[in-house]
């Protein structure tokens, strides 16, 4: 093994406790732990197994695995900043009616 899959491996374990911590404790849900757990298993084959993934990513027509690694993690990036901006909109929309909640009740 190199060590950058050593160094892949440690920081994926570690990544993935933390999502295990953050599952106990309440603040994540299972659906997320299972979203981290499968993109986590996914990165950690990738490391191992990486020839299995270049017929797949010629399936897509993309040339090397690393690509198509690349061209996913942009995708998952993309899909979860859309995740956090739905949020976001939806704890401002919260506020704020929260605050019109407030500012009536004390008239």
């Amino acid at each position: 093994m190199v060590l950058a899959q050593i160094f892949a491996v440690c920081f994926i374990l570690f990544a993935w406790s933390r999502g295990i911590l953050r599952f106990k404790n309440g603040q994540l849900s299972v659906r997320a732990l299972v979203f981290w757990g499968v993109l986590w298993s996914s990165a950690i084959l990738f490391l191992f197994w990486p020839g299995q993934f270049a017929s797949f990513s010629k399936l897509l027509g993309i040339g090397r695995s690393v690509d198509a690694v690349i061209y996913a993690s942009i995708l998952v990036l993309f899909y979860l900043a859309f995740r956090a901006y739905v949020q976001m909109e939806e704890l401002q929309n919260e506020i704020t009616r929260l605050t019109r909640a407030l500012a009536l009740k004390d008239l």
